[in-house]
């Protein structure tokens, strides 16, 4: 799962089929944080995906930041429900500036990569790639429940 989160979190920075970069540097109105992507973890637990992503700025130094996202179990479903903590964990001063946008790149990267496997995973009835419909983990294996389009969100042939 480590390499397909890395590569929805790069994949805004480069055009399509390219690998994406080792660093990226987000902006924030004043502020600059450069983004390690070759040094993010995935780890999975019990209905739980840590994504940690190593963010450096100048006035931190480098710093850990984790995001624990809370998925459904194969004993209880939760679809595409995710929750996480009030802040993410971390050192402080990171977590404060660019906690909100650590939660928010790594929800889009775990949701982005769940997508990448969905499509892989066949057609519906009018030949339309399948999409995500229920992330689990069991503390060991992240599953994506692929799913067809609901009828009002159909794509035909596609």
């Amino acid at each position: 799962m480590q390499p397909l989160v890395v590569a929805a979190l790069g994949s805004l920075y480069v055009a399509p089929e390219q690998t994406a970069p080792p660093q990226v540097i987000w902006y924030d109105h004043d502020g600059e944080a450069l983004v390690h992507l070759d040094r993010t973890l995935v780890r999975l637990g019990f209905g739980l995906v840590l994504v940690a992503l190593t963010l450096e700025t100048d006035q931190t130094g480098p710093g850990q930041v984790t995001v624990p996202l809370s998925v459904g179990t194969p004993q209880m479903a939760g679809g595409l429900l995710v929750v996480t903590e009030t802040q993410p964990r971390g050192p402080v001063a990171l977590v404060d500036r660019w906690g909100d946008t650590s939660v928010a790149a790594a929800w889009r990267a775990l949701l982005d990569a769940a997508h990448a496997l969905a499509l892989q995973a066949g057609v519906d009835a009018g030949g339309a790639r399948l999409v995500p419909g229920a992330l689990m983990c069991d503390g060991t294996t992240l599953s994506v429940v692929p799913q067809a389009r609901h009828p009002i969100d159909a794509v035909i042939g596609r």
